[in-house]
């Protein structure tokens, strides 16, 4: 992917969270302006990040009642560095007010999404490079989001860990926005002429069948498996 970095990291931030994988996407941008529209958009739709690529539902080999427990654990941690930041939408935000709230880096951080198979490794910054790297998808995400109020932003964040995209949002679920999202991206992508909506599969998977990956592996838990975690390093690394 050209202009993205990512990195498959575990979360130090808690003994919870340690157990725990994140696939980091890192994105630049190009001036003051271009980091605000990028920011408010990526971080409204994190949720639909979480929910897509939810693959955390166990703890100790059980299932923990969560699709992203990994998320949930960062809805209560180090909360003066993490969060919907809701100062991000001010009409006032921009370097400095960053610069206040913490240090500013030369990229802007995705950790949404939880870890998953290898094969579906660049199906993230595929989708963040598709929504945030095309002008006219940018702003079609910034229209789609305008409106989206702080309690709603707030009410995905903590909700998305355990309902995904059965998320009640507004007339329906989260899973009709996702619908939305994931087309932008395709678009964006297909405008970028490098061929790279095939990076996507994993995800047009996902919002095709309405199903996370946390969601199939729970189905295989209860059913094929046994009720046992092992078979997973064996049959879904790749």
């Amino acid at each position: 992917m050209s202009l993205a970095l990512i990195w498959l990291l575990p979360c130090p931030w808690s003994l919870q969270d340690a157990r725990t994988c994140t696939v980091q996407v890192n994105l630049d941008f190009s001036s003051e302006a271009d980091v605000i529209r990028k920011f408010r958009a990526s971080l409204a739709l994190q949720p639909i990040a979480t929910a897509l690529f939810a693959n955390s539902p166990f703890t100790e080999g059980k299932p923990n009642g969560f699709l992203s427990m990994r998320s949930h654990i960062w809805t209560d941690t180090d909360k003066d560095r993490t969060g919907m930041l809701p100062f991000v939408f001010d009409d006032s935000f921009g370097f400095e007010q960053y610069v206040d709230y913490v240090r500013l880096k030369r990229y802007l951080e995705m950790r949404g999404a939880d870890g998953g198979p290898w094969r579906g490794l660049c199906a993230l910054p595929a989708f963040w490079v598709g929504l945030l790297y095309d002008e006219d998808v940018l702003q079609a995400i910034l229209d789609l989001t305008a409106d989206w109020t702080r309690a709603e932003r707030e009410m995905l964040r903590n909700k998305v860990p355990v309902t995904g995209l059965k998320t009640p949002f507004r007339d329906g679920f989260l899973k009709h926005v996702a619908e939305d999202v994931l087309k932008l991206a395709k678009d964006g992508l297909e405008r970028r002429g490098y061929k790279e909506v095939g990076f996507l599969n994993a995800v047009d998977e996902v919002v095709r069948t309405r199903v996370t990956p946390a969601e199939n592996l729970l189905e295989m838990y209860n059913g094929e498996w046994g009720q046992s975690v092992d078979p997973v390093f064996q049959e879904l690394l790749y």
